[in-house]
């Protein structure tokens, strides 16, 4: 059943500690090895923001030591209104518990009889595709991705009411969440590549924030804004998510604000900060010491380095 669309907030989001924002250069000094892509990837701007404020005679060609223009740092804020806890993005206690094909079963939309072909690789290096309903596909993204599949239930509704509307467009079937246009030159036709670009985007958003220092968010307009440092992990998230797919700013401020994104998470689950897991991770656990098994003295390279999980927007989590 659904709830009435909140005309403000159903309740007090638990209030964090506001992140002391760092103060962002003005210039970069180019490394060895370093690119323009990666450099704006570090500063969390678009290739053409960095190439604008840069007079350059060949982009493709730098050398170490060279200085860099950085765009100006943003005076505008995003705004401060949390739409979810830490615990509604993340797989968190009670993401297991939740049973998606129950939920899809109760849907008039079109979500009910979607399906999608799924490529699966296996660690021998051999692979197949099979057929798999929308339940199937939102579990396993949410399990590769490590997301709660809620999330991704309601941006299916948000983006293009596959919850609600039976027949929505025919674009719409195949890109529900990022057009075909937006996605060139990849190609992410089909349920389970829109989902997992979103769940990875929605992961770049947390943990950029979150442990990559990323404190700028950019509009296809060419609006810059600096994430409100009064924010949660989990809505700074969001509001990534919600700017990308060519979203202009004044469109994005009505989506992540009490009447966009978070009225239609209410209206399937109420406010979803009620009973939310908070703080994520308890305060009483203790990181353990760990030692890198080799013998003192002994010479070893890196192969890869360390690397995300899944996806490159994921949280660190291997060192090769």
């Amino acid at each position: 059943m659904l709830s009435p669309v909140p005309a403000q907030a159903i309740s007090n989001p638990t209030p964090n500690t506001a992140l002391q924002l760092p103060d962002l250069p003005d210039e970069h000094i180019v490394q060895a090895g370093e690119t323009l892509s990666a450099i704006a990837a570090r500063y969390n701007i678009s290739l053409d923001a960095l190439l604008s404020v840069n007079d350059l005679d060949n982009p493709n060609v730098l050398s170490v030591g060279q200085v860099l223009a950085l765009p100006e740092v943003p005076q505008v804020y995003t705004p401060d209104f949390k739409m979810i806890p830490d615990s509604r993005l993340v797989r968190a206690p009670g993401s297991q518990y939740f049973d998606i094909a129950a939920f899809i079963a109760q849907q008039p939309g079109y979500i009910r009889s979607a399906t999608d072909d799924v490529n699966t690789n296996l660690s021998n290096g051999a692979g197949y595709a099979e057929t798999l309903t929308s339940a199937q596909i939102v579990e396993r993204v949410a399990l590769e991705y490590s997301v709660d599949p809620r999330l991704l239930l309601i941006l299916l509704e948000f983006r293009a009411g596959w919850l609600t509307n039976p027949a929505p467009r025919d674009d719409l079937l195949t890109h529900p969440l990022i057009s075909a246009e937006q996605s060139v030159p990849i190609d992410r036709a089909g349920l389970y590549k829109q989902l997992a670009w979103a769940a990875n985007e929605l992961n770049r958003g947390y943990y950029g924030w979150k442990y990559r220092g990323n404190t700028v968010i950019e509009f296809s307009d060419g609006t810059l804004a600096q994430y409100n440092p009064a924010l949660n992990p989990a809505t700074i998230g969001l509001q990534y998510l919600l700017s990308l797919a060519g979203q202009a700013y004044d469109n994005w401020i009505y989506d992540v604000s009490v009447n966009g994104f978070y009225a239609t998470y209410a209206q399937y689950f109420g406010d979803p900060f009620t009973g939310a897991v908070e703080p994520l991770v308890p305060l009483s656990i203790q990181q353990p010491e760990l030692a890198l098994p080799f013998e003192p003295g002994v010479i070893w390279r890196f192969t890869g380095g360390p690397h995300g999980g899944w996806g490159s927007g994921s949280a660190w989590a291997s060192l090769d």
